[in-house]
């Protein structure tokens, strides 16, 4: 854990990732998010360090990980390209979490969902093509409120919960 902790942070300087003064194509995104998720390489550096008893190291790369992989680069529901960030933001929920840093996991998720809930309007507006895309939505928005809910922020699980019944019953209208 030592290890990797001191190379997330002095030997890897992640500065061309998190440039934001540049267009990322569906290569980049391709190859950042679904080869070589950089998500994946911080959330599974910051699980060793909460395995190791370094909640505050976990925590930290998180927080790294969020500057490293700016969203406004790198958006963090990517189901329309067919990766498995998603799996990995719903990790960083649930780690923050977990390191004691309710706060932070809280704020992540209302961001993701925010994201997810213009993903299943859209796969709406598809159903007929797009309903197993507009599923897979809904089910990362439930598994977002359970994590929610079982660490104590009942309240704004199901107000995720209910935004998404509230998008459903609008189009269904």
């Amino acid at each position: 854990a030592d290890d990797l902790y001191q190379k997330m942070n002095s030997v890897f300087c992640w500065d061309a990732l998190k440039r934001t003064d540049y267009f990322a194509d569906y290569q980049n995104f391709y190859t950042f998010c679904g080869v070589m998720s950089q998500r994946g390489v911080f959330l599974n550096v910051a699980k060793e360090q909460l395995k190791a008893d370094h909640p505050e190291r976990a925590v930290e790369l998180l927080d790294r990980c969020q500057e490293c992989v700016p969203e406004s680069v790198y958006p963090l529901d990517m189901s329309y390209l067919g990766f498995i960030n998603e799996r990995n933001v719903l990790e960083m929920i649930a780690l923050y979490y977990d390191a004691g840093a309710p706060e932070k996991g809280l704020d992540l998720a209302k961001r993701f969902v925010d994201e997810l809930l213009v993903s299943a309007k859209f796969y709406m507006e598809f159903y007929d093509y797009a309903r197993s895309n507009f599923e897979e939505t809904c089910h990362y928005i439930f598994y977002v409120a359970d994590i929610l809910k079982q660490n104590g922020d009942t309240e704004e699980g199901e107000a995720m919960e209910k935004s998404l019944d509230d998008l459903v019953s609008s189009v269904a209208e």
